[in-house]
């Protein structure tokens, strides 16, 4: 085989393995794919902010969560250490929580 060869099929293997983490890193921070997560932070909110927040994603150990309005935010920030006790009973891996204003799908 000669080293052009070589190369380009070396390439050709990290690109599908840089793909290939893309793609898992992605489906393991989707809140979607992780129905409990959400069940869990629709039970230790009130249905009223349920209503006005989404789960974004879990990134590292932060939670970020979408809110409709910077009012909204200021309130759950409020009310964050709260949220975080009652979420680490059974989240112990969520350290933080990160709010941040955006449409609500």
């Amino acid at each position: 085989m000669r080293s052009d060869e070589r190369t380009k099929t070396k390439a050709q293997h990290i690109n599908s393995v840089v793909q290939t983490v893309i793609q898992n890193l992605t489906v393991a921070n989707a809140p979607d794919k992780n129905p409990n997560l959400s069940q869990q932070w629709q039970a230790v909110l009130s249905e009223e902010e349920v209503l006005h927040t989404q789960i974004s994603e879990l990134n590292h150990d932060t939670l970020v969560v979408r809110v409709d309005s910077s009012a909204r935010a200021y309130q759950l920030n409020l009310k964050k250490h709260g949220l975080l006790k009652q979420l680490n009973k059974k989240r112990p891996e969520i350290k933080d929580i990160y709010f941040k204003v955006g449409k609500i799908k």
